[in-house]
């Protein structure tokens, strides 16, 4: 018999068994690594809960950091996304979406991932048939041709690189300075934010604001570990929501902004609702940035009159952007004296402990738990 590649397989919402799958034959243009971390995101956890729409039995694991094992020719090549050329050894992270290339969206939404036959890593590839091995929460992981992989630095510590897909999400920041004019408006230097939510999102959203330039930030969070964290984060000021009446927040925005609002607020929450806060929050012609309502669980009223009336943006976006895995890995590496990264990976577990590893990462206690196989 060959060798045995050991998988956490999520069965059903609610049921994780471990199983072992054959050695994978590498088809051109593919490699194989062999998985160093893979990070437990918030769509894993509405997918064990049954709230996320995924392709069921799955591998999970799509935040995952890796070193090469076996590579082909072709993929040495071409598979690095900045044009290096790859080798047996190398570290690499690996964008969890694999675009057609073909499709309208592919075709004209440069950057990010939209794609109409998308597949995903920890999502909706099928582990029924060979390679099975498609998801982070094993001990290697198959990467198929057309792949987007960037090259890691050694040194970087893999608390901070298995963080490259949740930073290349807040690539949607930069997208929204398409939206900055010399009219004041948008993310002017100086801008203020309210960040909704302070879990790991919430966090690395703080960092990337204070990066562009954000000289009050707003962190809004419920429990006490995550507004510490966020104090080391810099935020200019935390608010406890369970301590403070939301008509009080909206009017402390109010009081330190001149009576304005803020340019900018970011919903890291995964609650709907909370938009309705964050309207009120902005001022004319302000940005409300969705990134975290994943799941189609809840629907909730607001008032367009507040979006018409103070000429309002509402910006979604689902997804990272593949163009940012370089700038997230270069920006965490210059700043990881300013910004704690590492420290928002809380728990680590082996692939024997998954179990324990998801019901961790649905405790308030924990930040970033990642599986260590």
């Amino acid at each position: 018999m060959g060798r045995k590649i050991k998988a956490a397989v999520m069965i059903k919402p609610g049921e994780i068994q471990l199983r072992e799958f054959p050695w994978p034959k590498l088809e051109e243009g593919s490699m194989l690594i062999k998985i160093d971390m893979s990070g437990i995101c918030g769509t894993d956890k509405h997918a064990y809960r049954g709230r996320k729409d995924y392709t069921f039995p799955l591998i999970p694991g799509h935040e995952n950091v890796g070193v090469i094992v076996e590579i082909t020719e072709k993929a040495k090549k071409e598979m690095e996304f900045s044009g290096e050329i790859l080798k047996e050894g190398d570290r690499v992270v690996i964008c969890p979406d694999i675009l057609c290339g073909k499709c309208f969206f592919c075709r004209h939404s440069n950057g990010f991932t939209w794609c109409e036959n998308i597949r995903s890593y920890g999502a909706n590839l099928n582990i029924k048939e060979p390679p099975y091995i498609t998801g982070g929460w094993s001990e290697y992981m198959y990467i198929f041709p057309g792949s987007f992989v960037y090259k890691v630095q050694k040194r970087m510590p893999l608390e901070m690189a298995v963080l490259t897909e949740p930073m290349a999400g807040t690539y949607s920041i930069d997208k929204l300075k398409d939206f900055t004019s010399f009219s004041s408006e948008g993310l002017i230097p100086g801008f203020s934010v309210v960040i909704q939510g302070l879990g790991p999102i919430g966090l690395i959203y703080i960092a990337k604001a204070k990066l562009l330039g954000a000289s009050k930030v707003i962190a809004i969070g419920k429990y006490q570990n995550q507004l510490e964290m966020a104090k080391k984060f810099k935020a200019d000021y935390l608010i406890n929501i369970s301590k403070i009446s939301m008509k009080n927040i909206i009017n402390f925005t109010k009081d330190i902004t001149k009576g304005r609002g803020v340019e900018l607020v970011i919903n890291c929450t995964g609650i709907q609702s909370v938009m309705s806060d964050g309207l009120e929050m902005l001022r004319k012609g302000g940005i409300f940035l969705e990134i975290s309502a994943i799941t189609n669980s809840e629907t909730f009223p607001f008032s367009s009159y507040k979006v018409c009336i103070k000429s309002l943006r509402i910006i979604g976006m689902s997804n990272c952007a593949y163009i940012g895995f370089i700038p997230a890995l270069e920006l965490m590496k210059q700043y990881s004296t300013y910004f704690p990264f590492e420290k928002i990976v809380t728990h680590k577990y082996p692939l024997e402990k998954i179990e324990e590893a998801i019901n961790k990462s649905l405790e308030s206690e924990s930040l970033k738990v990642v599986v260590v196989p």
